[in-house]
């Protein structure tokens, strides 16, 4: 219903389709169910989707119809209207002039002659010596390389395949042209109704031939060399055959676990369960010296007040600095805990999308998220502020369900400044920025103002602590009680690599797969093979949660017990962000050094996405920190008073 509900309401509210983009596409429409299925008969017309080129060793992909040296579309031939996320990752999926028509071999058939100027043989040469990689879809799975696993002792040879295929080959020296392509597709016939086919694999073959005759099987003929250095225009034909193979063994459902590697698979499993047990370690260590805290203050009974931290519980509840900063980064903190939490259901559950509408999905969730930004920024102002005032909460509101949506928007313009340089398929156009502006003004702005004015009725902490009467914030005195010195471990330049390690040594073996997932193997099916990733990535997420609300909790209770009051609120968000915040940023660097990069744009590029996911995940890692330690202090001071 929630999904229903967005489409209508975009369809209705919003501007008409712009550039090929349906504004009511923010959830895509080729968004399915894995038991949904199509059936196709004998020569039924199938669709070959092309959409873009990529490397592993850069940042920058190209839509295929945009290279000048490939085949132009026809006339009639139209873009597929894309997701608003598929958009912003650089997709430019178009339909193809390629003719297929189920179960019916081709064994030749041209496409064109390709006239093609000498620059635009300059960016071919170019481009195959940076390994760029071809994508095209069918019926939902991507055109892709086979490979052979070799046979072992133990076990038998065995084929995968490896998303795209590559745009050519060098040789000496010299670019040469995939020009001609093999396309094989696999079938699987229902077992109790033969006549109900489906598409179970899409292998692509590619070669370069000289001519425009097409090589089958054979080995005996000349490669299309390419000379960058041309003047002159070169006819460069095009090729393609087209056989059908049933595969009895291979169904629909099963059709994605060939893009696993087989000889990663099992070694890759193993070193996720091993994280997962030594995060379970770590997380019971810390749970038992978080619960050894919870115990003595909780349960304490010593009705002399000679703990510190009780002598000083009127002024922990002295307005702090800029507490309107704060309560609005602690309610953006909190949209993106709603948002990965409810991307980990989605993509664990049996009715995940298409892999490469994740975006889209983590689009919508962030955009409903909204709600919970200003309903919980609005509860932090009412309770770390002496006098709230309404309109004031409001603004807070408003501007925790704007402040990542503004930061995400200001870095998108700055990527775009590269991007529109190198015309790569990521440059973002007017139609998208308006859609893009729209969705906030729309949507984003009324949803988060609408949670504001809720928490306005509404006192989460009272309803949380029902039987104990609430403290209420003061303001500040010109002369309060003097803060002691310090144990050196709580100085920020100590505490913060501290603080750190646990939390990075649970994430450490996940970030490196996603890390691999987002900038070395883009192809999104890649993601897409096992839902057990996503399983393995869901619960080190639960983990790490656990661990930076214990950890918030246990530095609160130091610092308290040590007579520091002033800004616990602040020091309890930036421990929890700012020490993890610290070990990504090392790992960005440190994976940056190892990266392949053959363009001076790709690792500015990656630097900057890198650190807008890094600033992400401190953000909502900080305001974790935040409510777990504004509980522990309002339990066990609201203890203190009532006694």
């Amino acid at each position: 219903m929630l999904t229903e509900f967005l489409l209508v309401y975009l369809c209705v509210i919003l501007p008409n389709p712009v550039n090929g983009i349906g504004i009511g596409e923010l959830l895509p429409e080729n968004w399915r169910s894995p038991w949904e299925q199509t059936y196709y008969e004998d020569g039924d017309p199938v669709d070959l989707l092309v959409n873009s080129v990529e490397s592993e060793n850069t940042q920058l992909p190209y839509a295929y119809y945009h290279l000048p040296f490939v085949c132009p579309p026809k006339p009639e031939t139209r873009p597929v209207q894309l997701s608003l996320g598929e958009v912003l990752n650089g997709d430019r999926l178009w339909m193809s002039d390629y003719q297929l028509k189920f179960g019916i071999d081709e064994p030749c058939l041209r496409l064109c002659d390709r006239i093609t100027k000498p620059h635009a043989v300059k960016m071919a040469s170019d481009l195959i010596k940076k390994d760029y990689t071809i994508n095209w879809w069918i019926d939902g799975i991507p055109g892709s390389t086979t490979l052979i696993k070799p046979r072992t002792r133990i076990d038998p040879a065995k084929k995968f395949y490896a998303p795209g295929f590559r745009l050519g080959f060098v040789e000496d020296g010299v670019s040469y042209l995939h020009n001609h392509v093999m396309i094989v597709i696999r079938w699987h016939a229902q077992r109790h109704d033969g006549s109900k086919k489906t598409i179970v694999g899409f292998e692509v073959y590619p070669k370069s031939v000289s001519d425009a005759h097409c090589p089958g099987a054979s080995h005996d003929f000349a490669n299309f060399a390419l000379d960058p250095n041309t003047k002159e225009k070169t006819v460069i034909p095009f090729t393609y055959s087209i056989y059908w193979r049933e595969d009895p063994f291979l169904d629909y459902e099963s059709r994605y676990s060939l893009y696993v590697d087989p000889s990663s698979n099992g070694n890759e499993g193993r070193m996720h369960w091993f994280a997962i047990v030594n995060s379970l370690v770590l997380v019971s260590l810390i749970s038992m010296f978080a619960a050894v805290v919870l115990l003595k203050t909780l349960h304490s009974s010593d009705a002399s007040n000679d703990s510190i931290w009780q002598k000083i519980v009127n002024e922990v509840f002295l307005q702090g600095d800029m507490t309107s900063e704060l309560c609005v980064l602690a309610g953006t903190g909190v949209q993106l805990i709603f948002t990965i939490a409810g991307i980990c259901l989605l993509l664990s559950s049996q009715s995940a999308p298409p892999s490469h509408s994740v975006l889209s999905a983590a689009m919508t969730l962030f955009v409903f998220a909204g709600f919970f930004a200003g309903f919980s920024s609005v509860q932090f102002y009412k309770h770390f502020t002496a006098h709230p005032k309404y309109y004031s909460s409001l603004k807070i509101a408003f501007l925790s369900g704007s402040f990542l949506t503004g930061l995400c928007s200001i870095v998108l313009l700055l990527c775009n400044l590269f991007t529109f340089e190198k015309q790569s398929s990521r440059t973002v156009n007017f139609g998208t920025v308006l859609i893009l502006v729209s969705i906030y003004v729309l949507l984003q702005v009324p949803i988060s103002l609408a949670g504001g004015i809720l928490s306005n009725k509404v006192d989460l902490f009272a309803l949380l602590l029902k039987d104990r009467v609430l403290i209420q914030t003061e303001t500040s005195p010109t002369t309060s009680r003097a803060i002691p010195p310090q144990s050196k471990l709580l100085k920020w330049k100590y505490l913060l690599p501290i603080c750190g390690l646990i939390p990075f040594s649970i994430i450490f073996i996940e970030m490196i797969y996603m890390y691999k997932s987002l900038f070395v193997n883009k192809s999104s099916v890649a993601a897409t093979s096992s839902n057990s990733m996503y399983i393995f990535l869901t619960i080190t997420t639960i983990l790490l949660s656990i661990v930076v609300a214990e950890i918030s909790i246990i530095t609160t209770y130091l610092r308290l017990d040590g007579g520091d009051y002033k800004n616990w609120q602040w020091k309890s968000f930036i421990t929890s962000a700012g020490s993890i915040f610290l070990y990504l940023t090392v790992y960005t660097f440190y994976y940056l050094s190892r990266m392949k990069m053959v363009d001076a744009v790709s690792p500015i590029l990656y630097v900057i996405y890198s650190m807008m996911l890094n600033v992400i995940v401190s953000i909502a890692c900080g305001s974790l920190g935040l409510i777990s330690s504004s509980w522990f202090v309002y339990a066990i001071y609201t203890s203190v008073k009532n006694d």
